[in-house]
């Protein structure tokens, strides 16, 4: 071999950056970029060794799948999505414990002074929803799912937030980058949004084929955190949520939200019986509203009220792709449908 190959035709070409959200995430801080957050989840478990992993009975399936079945314990959030303490008690020195911003919000008070009291414990806070989370946080890792939040293909992004603390690097480049890309493309290049069809099938077939690897998020996906400037998306979603909020705020499931926190999505509670005849009603006006989610891994015998939220809650887009004419008709299918 002489080398690296000279001329031919060119590659994608991506300005070098070193910012942008994937900066704001680590602020420095020793980081790893796996293709997703279930395989920087299950590398972390793996080599911190813990003798029981703790996830809340709220959660999505895929965070549950990083965890081997031996090790999954489930504890109670109940209906304001926050950890419930006074269920915590056998949590045991080494064990590590998932905790979720849920819709981008920190759990309450007494949950960080339950971690501030545990420093034997493995605390991994889970920000899948955290365009911009709170700094320095409540975990001693942190752990991110980029393409839920902004353009990119994939990613499981784990910070060490704490001096001292390690990040597992994933082990090889995934051989087939166009898969994970295929429908993020294809979404791109339809600009009257008009072929859902094709973009959303191929997006439903990559996220089926997702798996827990050692495998590293695509050089695209980690080239394009680092250009994204954050501030411009944050404002955007906060004048979004507001707008909803303005016309729906008797839905919204209140979970503390503070004035600087960026949202993830506009959470709405509704009676059972109602809840899919309005999810139904969205997507047939072709607003892809989604549901945070459908099928818990936990235990429903011992985990009503969580199962119960589940069959309640639908999550309507307020992200930075929108502005203020498609928050009006978010508002006014949402208000026909429950007329």
């Amino acid at each position: 071999m002489n080398g690296v190959p000279l001329g031919g035709f060119f590659a994608l070409e991506i300005p070098d950056a070193d910012g942008g959200i994937l900066q704001s995430w680590s602020e420095g801080r020793h980081v790893a970029c796996f293709v997703n957050a279930r395989s920087a989840l299950a590398a972390l478990i793996a080599a911190e060794r813990p003798r029981a992993v703790w996830l809340p009975a709220f959660l999505c399936g895929a965070l549950a799948d990083a965890v081997p079945a031996a090790l999954r314990r489930y504890y109670p959030v109940g209906p304001t999505l926050t950890p419930e303490v006074s269920a915590l008690g056998n949590v045991q020195s080494g064990d590590m414990l998932i905790g979720i911003n849920y819709f981008s919000y920190p759990p309450a008070a007494d949950f960080i002074d339950f971690v501030a009291a545990s420093p034997d414990v493995l605390f991994v806070e889970d920000c899948a929803h955290c365009l911009a989370p709170e700094s320095p946080g409540w975990g001693g890792w942190r752990l991110f799912s980029p393409r839920k939040l902004l353009g990119v293909a994939d990613g499981g992004i784990l910070v060490a937030m704490r001096s001292g603390l390690q990040v597992p690097q994933p082990k090889i480049m995934g051989k087939f980058p166009e898969s994970q890309w295929l429908a993020p493309l294809l979404r791109f290049e339809d600009e009257s949004q008009g072929l859902a069809g094709i973009w959303h099938v191929a997006n439903q077939d990559k996220e089926a084929a997702m798996t827990v690897s050692d495998v590293a998020m695509t050089r695209l996906s980690h080239s394009l955190l680092a250009l994204t400037d954050p501030k411009p998306l944050i404002q955007r979603r906060m004048t979004n949520f507001l707008t909803l909020e303005a016309e729906l705020s008797p839905l919204l499931l209140s979970l503390g939200r503070r004035s600087g926190d960026a949202p993830f999505a506009f959470p709405i509670k509704l009676k059972e019986n109602r809840r899919d005849e309005v999810l139904k009603r969205l997507h047939d006006q072709r607003i892809y509203a989604a549901v945070h989610w459908r099928d818990l891994p936990s235990p429903v015998e011992h985990f009503s009220a969580e199962h119960r939220l589940a069959r309640e809650l639908i999550s309507l887009p307020c992200d930075h792709r929108y502005r203020a004419e498609d928050m009006s008709r978010i508002i006014q299918v949402v208000v026909g449908a429950l007329a």
